[in-house]
């Protein structure tokens, strides 16, 4: 039982170093592995052209297109009667 006990804290003492420095360095190689994607990440955005002026006024172009789709949709839709739905049923069941 003492033998077992000395064997065991004898293993935890000389292991605790070991441990340690496995530790350590995996948070070095951690911490410079992020500054290094961080840094990369930096110069990709800072090399990229940026024209978010254009960006915004194409996506208001686009959204003034579709409510101009819309809006001619929704004048056709109020120009036709019950009659013409009926016979637009007729032909599409035909």
């Amino acid at each position: 039982m003492g033998r077992k006990i000395l064997r065991y804290s004898t293993q935890s003492i000389s292991q605790s170093p070991w441990r340690f420095f496995v530790l350590s360095y995996t948070v070095v190689v951690h911490f410079v592995c992020d500054m290094q994607l961080r840094a990369i990440t930096d110069r990709m955005v800072m090399s990229l052209d940026f024209d978010i002026n254009g960006f915004f006024s194409e996506i208001d172009r686009s959204l003034e297109a579709s409510r101009r789709v819309f809006r001619r949709l929704d004048s056709v839709m109020m120009a036709l009667t019950e009659a013409d739905w009926l016979r637009i049923e007729a032909k599409v069941r035909s």
